[in-house]
């Protein structure tokens, strides 16, 4: 069964990662019987749904206490796309395109900007270079690698080495790691620039 989107549980709790299957219905909500659980008492017991079509994903209330929010605003139903945010009650998520683990380059050499230290203790995403930086936001907004190239017009192989510097920075093997490990580390320094699809850019 073809698994296009994650979706990532960011707070109150430690990052969890939930894979969405094209063709289901996800029940949310504090109930142990729910498809996705989000125990906190700001979640009803079912919370809300999202229903996985083959180019789209939409979300509905079922009639929840505190509310379902997409980007903060109250919906009762409504399309959700890449990189926005599900928020039920306090508890809130964000959705990611699924991804298979990366194949890190054999060669060492092949890799650039040797100079920018992403090894050691303290915020990764701080240490990384501009161009570098871009190259993370934008992959975790779901852009492929062939779109990131376009997007900041260099050679794919150039993002590439990239990516798999990401990688080894924050020790994850796949996007949906690299996702959990990114907002694991903003949530815990209270910042989070995680950019959001340009508009008109749907599932």
């Amino acid at each position: 069964m073809c698994v296009p989107f994650i979706l990532i549980g960011v707070a109150p709790h430690a990052p969890t990662v939930t894979p969405l299957h094209v063709g289901r219905t996800y029940v949310l909500g504090r109930s142990s019987k729910c498809d996705i659980v989000a125990r906190h008492r700001s979640v009803s017991r079912k919370h809300a749904q999202i229903l996985i079509g083959g180019l789209f994903l939409k979300v509905a209330d079922l009639d929840s206490r505190q509310g379902t929010f997409v980007d903060d605003r109250r919906v009762v139903l409504e399309y959700l796309n890449l990189g926005q945010r599900l928020r039920l009650g306090k508890v809130e998520f964000i959705l990611a395109a699924a991804d298979r683990p990366l194949e890190l380059s054999q060669d060492p050499d092949s890799f650039l900007d040797t100079d920018e230290d992403d090894s050691g203790d303290g915020d990764i995403a701080c240490s990384l270079g501009p161009t570098r930086e871009k190259v993370l936001q934008l992959l975790l907004t779901g852009l492929s690698e062939k779109q990131i190239a376009r997007r900041l017009r260099i050679k794919k192989c150039t993002v590439h080495n990239h990516v798999t510097h990401l990688y080894r920075a924050f020790d994850v093997q796949s996007r949906a790691e690299l996702l959990a490990a990114y907002l694991k580390q903003a949530n815990g320094n209270g910042h989070l620039d995680l950019p959001l699809p340009a508009p008109g850019r749907t599932l």
